[in-house]
């Protein structure tokens, strides 16, 4: 993914940010991004406890600091090869090495991860497709 550039963005609507006033906001954006708690960024960043409630609603509301943090979350959703690949590791060695539990999901999410086996659906659809499969089946091997 490329970087970050403000001015590029065609949804700006603000004017042009001083090099001080950008850095202010990635400061934000930086602290924000650890834990998603925008009156805790702010006050790791040194505002007063008084002060901090205000000033998150501004960062929050600030059309650079929601550019930057939409920018920055797609790019953590987006695993490199390496981050797969580790991922993979840790899912192989937790099939060997977990608790009961923790092996069987690990191993399924391995195998799904490799394609070996079919990825299943944990949302409503995939409930309702497992209803009308075990219905089916049901159905033809019911007695007439």
């Amino acid at each position: 993914m490329t970087a970050f550039d403000p001015s590029m963005d065609p949804q700006r609507t603000e004017g042009a940010l001083t090099e001080r006033e950008q850095a202010v906001r990635d400061f934000f954006v930086n602290e924000y991004m650890k834990d998603f708690d925008a009156y805790r960024a702010c006050i790791r960043m040194g505002f007063l406890a008084n002060f901090a409630v205000d000033q998150a609603k501004l960062f929050m509301n600030d059309g650079y600091v929601l550019r930057k943090i939409s920018f920055l979350t797609r790019a953590a959703s987006e695993p490199s090869d390496e981050d797969r690949a580790e991922m993979l590791a840790n899912l192989r060695w937790l099939a060997h090495n977990g608790s009961t539990s923790s092996r069987a999901a690990a191993t399924k999410l391995y195998m799904e991860a490799k394609g070996y086996i079919a990825k299943s659906g944990d949302g409503e659809e995939a409930r309702t497709a497992q209803l009308i499969d075990a219905l089916k089946e049901f159905a033809t091997s019911a007695p007439s």
